[in-house]
């Protein structure tokens, strides 16, 4: 059966974790399947990870199959170098989306799957801090400090764990996101910027 990866042992589906982006070492794309890895191994919580993107023939250190093939890990899917409109249909299945990229310089895959509805899983570093939980009382997903497998693995078990929280901070994500960061939002911002010039 294509979906049993998919379902639990009940036929009910299971989270599924996504991550997209090129296989470079600053990604830590690495640390994420070790992380999802070790939730599985010792929450005894099941989820899937599918990662997308890789492009063909670029990676930097360990590439992520054969992290999976080292580690032994279950349920976790390579999907390969997608379009934009396939990435918008694969977000769309998707529950949380996972990048604890060290040093990212901005991240619109981040703000994509936000848009999606999916809280995403960051680090303190680079431009996800400046939104992903920027506001306390509305959080939109999970930072974790960088290069710590044992809190990525611990925020990936709460958002895993607990569909009404993962749920919540999605919505928070899609809306902070849509006002922040819309062509309507990026319009009104750049007016703001010539009025006062002008003045």
């Amino acid at each position: 059966d294509d979906l049993a990866g998919f379902t639990d042992d009940h036929g009910e589906p299971v989270p599924v974790v996504v991550f997209a982006g090129r296989f470079m070492i600053f990604k830590r794309v690495q640390q994420l399947i070790e992380a999802h890895h070790t939730m599985r191994a010792t929450s005894g919580h099941r989820s899937v990870l599918v990662i997308v993107g890789g492009f063909p023939g670029e990676w930097e250190g360990e590439h992520p199959f054969d992290t999976v093939q080292r580690l032994g890990a279950r349920d976790v899917f390579l999907m390969g170098w997608r379009t934009h409109a396939e990435l918008a249909e694969i977000l769309g299945c998707c529950d949380v989306f996972g990048s604890p990229a060290v040093d990212e310089p901005f991240g619109l895959v981040y703000l994509e799957a936000m848009s999606a509805g999916l809280p995403a899983l960051g680090t303190t570093t680079g431009g996800p801090v400046s939104f992903i939980n920027v506001d306390p009382d509305r959080p939109t997903g999970w930072l974790v400090a960088p290069d710590d497998v044992s809190a990525i693995a611990g925020a990936l078990t709460e958002a895993v764990s607990d569909r009404q929280l993962r749920t919540e901070r999605g919505r928070n994500a899609s809306a902070f996101v849509r006002a922040q960061y819309s062509w309507s939002a990026a319009a009104t911002a750049i007016a703001g910027l010539y009025d006062r010039h002008r003045s």
